[in-house]
């Protein structure tokens, strides 16, 4: 299980942590698909904002049996580069597709459990 029960206090409220979205900000895509790690799999949930100041930013969580992970990233083009949230931390990746429908990359936990692995998501 995802964090083995540590993150159930810190992510009963995931969004809580989505309120750094900054003000004026416009959804431009929700995508939803799946992750697979070494020692985890579930489901896997971002949301793209574009800011006021055009930069575009990302925000989503890993969900494993009800046990949340969030994580936020920021796009350089059609790349995402992010950071894992606590209670755990790490990193993640992804490449969104040419036409915007699909979203993929990697993940790494940097703390125990140490777990490593892909996502993918497809635009809702």
């Amino acid at each position: 299980m995802l964090m083995a029960g540590v993150a159930c206090a810190v992510f009963a409220c995931t969004s809580t942590l989505v309120t750094g979205v900054p003000e004026g900000s416009v959804s431009i895509g929700v995508y939803e698909g799946t992750f697979n790690g070494v020692y985890n799999e579930g489901s896997v949930e971002v949301k793209l904002y574009r800011s006021p100041d055009g930069s575009e930013l990302c925000y989503g969580h890993f969900d494993e049996e009800g046990s949340y992970l969030n994580f936020r990233g920021k796009m350089q083009g059609d790349d995402m580069q992010g950071e894992v949230l606590l209670p755990l931390e790490g990193t993640i990746s992804g490449k969104l597709s040419s036409d915007g429908e699909a979203f993929s990359g990697t993940y790494k936990f940097t703390v125990p459990p140490f777990d490593h692995g892909t996502w993918q998501a497809r635009k809702q």
